[in-house]
């Protein structure tokens, strides 16, 4: 039975700002440049209070008369271009970051992105940190219609990596994230990046550092599953 299990298809998919990277900084500058452009204000408070967050939810809060849907649109994809130019080659990954996605590629898994960030943001950053050539998959905002809590973007990844969700284990750092990968029924590893051990309760494992998950780990949990 061991050598059946071992043999059965494997994957993890990863959450991208946060998991890999931390691009907070970028962000920041961006909401702060476009701001600037439209006659608005950008605090750092306010955009703790709302990083991850999507766009559209965002831009109202800023710019508080009636948009339409076009407008908004237009106004996020501006403030992503935004990001885009002043993050492209300078990004960094994460400590043990690149080196837990070519450990696990080596080990036979198959690699996924389900991220809340558009595809064209998920490229740059993959790319600067070298890692344009590592995942099967990238599940990006626009390719689903709900976001995180709800499940989507993990059931979306796994079927297209074809990994029964019960084979895969999702790395996150957000508790939106961590529900969403146990609602989708699969084993979840928390990255104590953008919030604290408490609020992360539900994921099977909480670390402080993505250098500190390792192909054992993952390895165990999916042996605790079967």
């Amino acid at each position: 039975m061991e050598v059946i299990h071992a043999l059965m298809p494997k994957g993890v998919i990863f959450d991208l700002d946060g998991v890999l990277v931390d691009s907070s900084e970028f962000h920041f500058r961006a909401w702060q440049i476009w701001a600037e452009r439209h006659g608005t204000t950008m605090t750092y408070e306010f955009f703790r209070e709302t990083f991850g967050m999507v766009n559209d939810n965002i831009i109202p809060h800023l710019i508080p008369r009636k948009l339409s849907k076009e407008e908004l649109r237009a106004l996020s994809d501006e403030k992503e271009a935004i990001f885009r130019e002043i993050a492209k080659g300078r990004i960094k990954p994460l400590n043990g970051a690149v080196e837990l996605v070519r450990a696990l590629q080596s080990a036979g898994y198959k690699l996924a992105i389900g991220s809340s960030t558009p595809r064209k943001n998920i490229e740059v950053v993959l790319e600067s940190i070298g890692l344009d050539d590592a995942f099967e998959v990238c599940i990006a905002a626009e390719d689903v219609t709900k976001g995180k809590p709800e499940p989507d973007v993990f059931l979306k990844a796994s079927a297209a990596i074809d990994v029964p969700p019960s084979r895969c284990v999702v790395i996150e750092d957000a508790v939106a994230g961590v529900e969403a990968a146990k609602r989708a029924g699969m084993k979840a590893i928390a990255v104590t990046t953008t919030h604290p051990r408490e609020r992360l309760k539900q994921a099977d494992i909480i670390v402080e550092s993505i250098a500190d998950v390792t192909v054992d780990m993952i390895e165990e949990l999916l042996r605790e599953g079967k």
